[in-house]
């Protein structure tokens, strides 16, 4: 999976964004935004600081490894929409609602070395949905918004920490996944009243409810894993 001379620091990044809006009648808007970066570059080379183990290689950038050094990703993507829309002369509507989801695969060789001392492959996702509905009153003397919020989440990360050969004849593993979830409920108001050309009165209340759910494993494996093996599923 490594060759002599095989790129690392190098950038392989393809990204995306549109944007479409519609409107139609008076006042009605509608506004989706969606946008994506997929990042499929090499592992980032850097020169050892000592000899410890092995000596320097002569180019701050040349790496040892005997990881993968061209399995590493991370993709983002998202999408969301706003909508609005007067209802009255002195009443306005928005309604916004938004995905975003993402996925990261990471070998990692601390000690970059062409042998198993310290390396951690990783693998991270998370993904989360958010709504908002919100009505803005505004007279002369008197602007209110109220609304309410609502957010979903999962983010869940898994990485197997290799100590390789440091103990000799115990090589050890520890194995971690585990996964959050986050739901968050939120009612809003605020006022801004004109008493006098030169004073106002800024008021709010708001009442939030975050409740959060989590999920650990861990466990230690007795045995040495190959470079570019993990116990999780990328």
């Amino acid at each position: 999976y490594n060759s002599i001379g095989q790129d690392v620091s190098n950038k392989d990044v393809i990204a995306g964004r549109a944007n479409l809006t519609i409107t139609w009648g008076e006042s009605s808007k509608l506004k989706i935004l969606a946008d994506t970066v997929d990042d499929r570059s090499n592992a980032a080379g850097g020169q050892r600081l000592n000899n410890y183990l092995a000596p320097q290689l002569n180019s701050r950038y040349d790496i040892r490894d005997d990881m993968p050094v061209n399995q590493d990703s991370a993709v983002n993507r998202g999408v969301s929409a706003n909508y609005t829309q007067q209802l009255a002369p002195a009443l306005d509507l928005k309604v916004i609602g938004a995905y975003r989801e993402g996925h990261t695969l990471q070998f990692i060789n601390f000690e970059e070395l062409n042998e198993n001392r310290f390396q951690v492959p990783g693998h991270y996702n998370d993904r989360e949905g958010t709504g908002e509905a919100q009505l803005t009153y505004t007279k002369d003397l008197v602007k209110v918004v109220g609304g309410i919020y609502y957010l979903h989440g999962t983010a869940c990360g898994a990485f197997d920490a290799s100590l390789g050969d440091d103990i000799p004849g115990l090589p050890l593993t520890s194995i971690t996944t585990g996964c959050v979830q986050t739901d968050s409920k939120a009612v809003y108001a605020n006022a801004i009243w004109k008493l006098t050309d030169a004073l106002n009165l800024d008021t709010g209340l708001r009442w939030n409810q975050d409740q959060k759910t989590a999920g650990v494993y861990v466990a230690q494996y007795v045995g040495l894993l190959a470079p570019n093996q993990t116990f999780f599923n990328p």
